[in-house]
C-alpha cells in the first residue's frame, strides 16, 4: 500500500515537473520568435543595406565527410547579398 502511495506521488510530481518544462520551453520559444521577426527576412529585396555582413563560420565537412550544406548556404548567402548590393563588405 505504501508503495502505491509513493508510486502514485512520483507519477504526480513527474507530471507537474514536464508540464512546467513543457511551459518554459514553449515561452522561451514563443520569447525568441517574437524578439527576432523584425530581423527575419525570406526577400532579398527587403533586405536593408549594411556596410559590413558578417558570415558565421561552421566545418567545412560532415562528420561523414559529405560538404556541410550550412557552409554552403551561408556562403551562397553571403554572395547573393554582396552581388545585389545589400553589404558593401564581407567579414569572413
Amino acid at each position: 500500500m505504501v508503495k502505491k502511495k509513493r508510486f502514485s506521488k512520483l507519477r504526480k510530481i513527474f507530471k507537474f515537473s514536464f508540464l512546467v518544462l513543457v511551459v518554459v520551453i514553449s515561452a522561451c520559444y514563443f520569447s525568441i520568435e517574437k524578439t527576432a521577426s523584425p530581423y527575419v527576412y525570406d526577400n532579398v529585396s527587403n533586405i536593408p543595406y549594411r556596410e559590413v555582413g558578417l558570415v558565421l563560420g561552421t566545418s567545412k565537412r560532415l562528420v561523414s565527410g559529405a560538404p556541410n550544406p550550412y557552409l554552403y548556404n551561408r556562403l551562397y548567402a553571403a554572395r547573393t547579398l554582396y552581388l545585389r548590393g545589400k553589404v558593401k563588405y564581407l567579414l569572413l
